[in-house]
């Protein structure tokens, strides 16, 4: 009777197992990161499939049977590898892509990480929302190995011209913080180059194919600083600058198209602007 017992029960368990391994994960389309609710850890991907118009949700928990982790902050795809960064729990989780499958978690002890940019055949930059810091992690050894010190809140990084610009915020909770852009050298890991902004935040950056560098530049209602989108060379050199009227603008989520002869931003609506355009766009792309 034990034995009968005994063989039910690894059945069962068997049988449960393999419910979660042979979940399917659908393998193309535009990939969404879903931060989840603070404190319940119950953030994931999904993905949406353009051509059938449907979503597929909670990836990672599809491939593995539970989810990354609390509040699931970015997601960075290299090769064959995703690196999951989640914030709350401290932690970036490394998983099979496009499967999913969990590999390794890179633990970040007193860390707020935000964003993770390799920059190297080793070393990484993830970004923080307290530290004040752009962390140097080793992802081969799974340890961080030194910090660049910085002056507010970073958030997105993305290399241009050999050179990783990184966007910093203001955080209240930091005294004498500002919104800047970073040029940071990969080489000796130190900032080479910055254009601050004052009391006026970054909301977002992109750069597009021809590497000009777009910013969404938030309005400063202190100070009677208007929102505005720039347009830069690496150099920083400004190109071009359209200024919003009113108040109320908080221009955000810039995505450049195909051709780099547009790009795309949040106010409240969807606008494009378009590089020779001389005004900001008054109707909204999509409503």
């Amino acid at each position: 009777m034990r034995i009968q017992l005994l063989l039910l029960a690894l059945v069962a368990f068997s049988a449960c197992k393999k419910e979660i391994v042979d979940q399917t994960v659908p393998q193309t389309g535009v990939y969404v990161v879903n931060e989840g609710n603070f404190n319940f850890g119950n953030g994931d991907v999904s993905v949406y499939n353009p051509a059938t118009r449907s979503i597929t949700n909670g990836l990672f928990k599809l491939a593995n049977g539970y989810a990354p982790g609390d509040v699931l902050q970015s997601m960075s795809i290299q090769d064959s590898l995703v690196y999951l960064v989640v914030n709350n729990a401290q932690k970036i989780v490394v998983a099979e892509f496009p499967s999913f499958r969990f590999i390794h978690a890179i633990a970040m002890p007193g860390a707020s990480p935000r964003y993770f940019l390799k920059v190297n055949d080793s070393i990484a930059y993830v970004s923080d929302l307290y530290a004040k810091k752009i962390w140097l992690l080793n992802y081969l050894t799974r340890t961080v190995v030194g910090h660049i010190p910085v002056n507010g809140w970073t958030e997105r990084m993305m290399m241009v011209e050999n050179t990783i610009l990184v966007q910093q915020r203001i955080n209240s909770l930091l005294p004498g913080s500002v919104g800047a852009i970073l040029k940071i050298n990969p080489a000796t890991h130190s900032i080479a180059q910055q254009i601050t902004f004052g009391s006026q935040n970054v909301n977002d950056m992109v750069a597009d194919k021809q590497n000009r560098i777009w910013l969404a530049l938030d309005e400063d209602t202190a100070n009677s600083q208007p929102a505005s989108i720039r347009c830069m060379a690496p150099d920083f050199t400004t190109l071009k600058q359209w200024t919003f009227t009113g108040s109320n603008n908080h221009p955000s989520s810039l995505a450049a198209n195909a051709d780099s002869s547009s790009v795309y931003f949040y106010n409240r609506h969807l606008y494009y602007l378009r590089l020779n355009d001389t005004l900001m766009p008054t109707h909204p792309f999509i409503h």
